[in-house]
């Protein structure tokens, strides 16, 4: 029995990996079961997809209520595999094993962030987990760097479910339907507005690709705590003719079959479940060159890499395509199918099957059957 676990209480790249894994679980046969916040998005999309859920109100890491509660869903569901979605997850689902224990406990790191300076973070991402998932090279990198043994981590890409992004119509058309104008050059970014995300970066370079001339706009998809001071950022530049804040957005696959050309400006990152969703859409990239980003977009092929924060690169590899329409198509086709042989959903969830019964199997247990 597979009990997973996130604690996000938004919709983010994370809830939608974990809904991504257990729905593919799910229709694999598993017995699989989703542990996460009570009203959340993940929750309702979780619902409707028919996937058992435990709704549970877990408001700070170290919450007793929610341990003895997740203890008791173990216990009941006897649960052979604990998988943790984020750092808060590991922490209560750990200390759960506790009072329940489950045989093998899989951490997934998402972010490129140090751990090495928190001790009992580093404990929840070795002795006390069987496996840790990096969703890039770079994360993995940085984990190794920390004092995570090598042995310990596995790289398994995060995933796009290329279906979702097969949107009839022209990109002229969805431009209209979106309420732009059907010859405007549109750029975007999807991102929670968070300050490793680097939005602040992209709207200096807007400043700059105004000065030259070029005709578009810059689309900033997403909310977040910084709204208002980027908001304040755009006004401050002048650039509020170019810079347009959608806010959080149900329609994503339709504004990507909308947009001419995917921004990523972050300077820290793990892999970015958005960037994958911008190859799936065919999208050229123009992205930082840190963290897993460079797994994703190769430079000069699929899309454009600059270093973090240097909004004249980044302002330059903007301009670059802008000027050069006959690569954005080419590059996006590129993208496609990177994503299509790298970044797939079934990929992902296979790769993460085959790493349960590697651990379940050190464990001196059966593989999982359907």
């Amino acid at each position: 029995m597979i009990v997973q676990i996130d604690c996000g209480k938004g919709w983010r790249g994370g809830q939608s990996q974990a809904l991504y894994l257990t729905k593919g679980l799910k229709e694999r046969g598993f017995d699989v079961s989703l542990i996460c916040q009570a009203g959340s998005p993940l929750y309702q999309k979780a619902i409707a997809e028919g996937i058992e859920v435990y709704p549970l109100k877990m408001e700070f890491e170290f919450d007793p209520v929610s341990v003895i509660k997740i203890s008791k869903i173990l216990r009941k569901k006897r649960a052979t595999i604990l998988h943790f979605h984020d750092s808060h997850s590991a922490t209560l689902g750990i200390l759960a094993s506790f009072l329940y224990p489950v045989p093998v406990k899989i951490v997934a790191r998402k972010v490129d962030f140090p751990i090495k300076g928190n001790p009992f973070r580093r404990l929840k991402y070795d002795k006390l987990v069987s496996s840790v998932i990096a969703v890039s090279n770079g994360v993995k990198d940085v984990l190794i760097r920390d004092g995570i043994p090598e042995s310990k981590i596995h790289t398994i890409y995060e995933g796009t479910d290329l279906k979702k992004f097969e949107i009839e119509g022209t990109k002229e058309e969805w431009k209209e339907r979106l309420g732009f104008k059907r010859d405007k050059f549109l750029a975007g970014i999807v991102a929670h507005l968070a300050d490793h995300k680097g939005h602040i970066y992209l709207i200096e370079a807007a400043k700059i690709l105004k000065k030259r001339g070029a005709d578009m706009e810059i689309l900033i998809i997403g909310d977040g705590e910084l709204r208002d001071f980027l908001i304040s950022k755009t006004e401050e530049l002048d650039v509020g003719d170019i810079v347009k804040f959608l806010g959080f957005r149900n329609d994503i696959p339709n504004l990507l079959k909308a947009i001419d050309l995917f921004v990523l400006s972050s300077y820290l990152e793990g892999l970015c479940t958005s960037l994958l969703d911008a190859m799936a859409s065919k999208l050229p990239i123009v992205a930082t060159r840190t963290g897993g980003i460079p797994e994703a977009v190769e430079d000069g092929v699929n899309g454009i890499l600059v270093p973090p924060k240097d909004p004249l690169a980044l302002a330059d590899g903007i301009f670059h395509l802008y000027k050069n329409r006959n690569l954005l198509i080419e590059m996006g086709e590129r993208g496609y199918e990177r994503a299509k042989r790298l970044f797939s959903v079934e990929r992902m969830v296979e790769q993460t099957i085959s790493l349960y019964n590697e651990n379940l199997k050190k464990k001196g247990m059966k593989p999982l059957k359907t």
